[in-house]
């Protein structure tokens, strides 16, 4: 029988791993600054760098982490930046292909997985978006570690639907109850992970718990994986 695993600040045994994809096992908003200035830089030549950076916070923040979808994004930038004549979805096509180059895993990914893995412990990945999210894994090898990886369009349904959940744990092929969840969504990843049963751990990046959301949906708070931290195995 596999080992069942203890983490610091989550009671009882844990026998599988699920996480979030963006700005969770990968860090999404290093990769977007970094692709978003090498495009500034091209779009806004001759512009001088102190107007550019303020442009780049700017698209930021209408970014939001990508939850703003990527047609609105796009159309945003083309109507705010008039010298473009392309369409939204070229240059959506276009990020989605430049970005890769950025795509890396975020702190202290590798030492967790490595440490799942040498202990015979599943993990999974659950994420909504498209087959980009694929691509994103696949880039930093994440697509030959998991155990599974779901994709809300491909599946049908999206975080925080119970159907997404149920199915991962089914993947795994472990309880609910022994699943700990890592994510950096509170509406829709904490609390979608808490009401079906599993335990959570919370990837702030500096924010607050959100006052309209209980409290007790989060089992671990923390800033980094690096603080995610296997203490022993039964």
């Amino acid at each position: 029988m596999k080992p069942k695993l203890n983490f610091e600040g989550i009671a009882g045994p844990i026998n599988g791993v699920l996480f979030d994809l963006d700005d969770t096992l990968i860090d999404r908003r290093a990769a977007f600054r970094l692709w978003l200035t090498a495009a500034m830089n091209h779009w806004l030549r001759g512009i001088a760098k102190e107007e550019r950076d303020k442009e780049i916070e700017h698209l930021i923040e209408i970014d939001k982490s990508g939850l703003t979808p990527r047609y609105h994004f796009f159309s945003y930038v083309r109507d705010r930046y008039r010298k473009f004549n392309i369409p939204p979805e070229s240059l959506a096509m276009q990020y989605y292909a430049d970005i890769l180059e950025y795509t890396c895993l975020a702190l202290g990914a590798d030492q967790l997985l490595r440490s799942l893995t040498e202990r015979e412990t599943p993990f999974g990945i659950v994420t909504n978006g498209s087959d980009h999210q694929m691509h994103k894994a696949a880039r930093v090898g994440l697509a030959n570690q998991a155990t599974c990886i779901l994709i809300s369009e491909h599946f049908g349904y999206r975080k925080p639907h119970p159907h997404i959940f149920l199915e991962a744990s089914k993947r795994l092929n472990v309880n609910p109850r022994e699943i700990l969840f890592v994510g950096d969504q509170p509406d829709i990843d904490i609390i979608g992970a808490h009401h079906f049963g599993m335990r959570t751990a919370w990837v702030r990046h500096g924010k607050a718990w959100p006052e309209c959301l209980p409290a007790q949906a989060v089992d671990l708070i923390c800033d980094s994986l690096l603080q995610i931290t296997i203490i022993q195995a039964n």
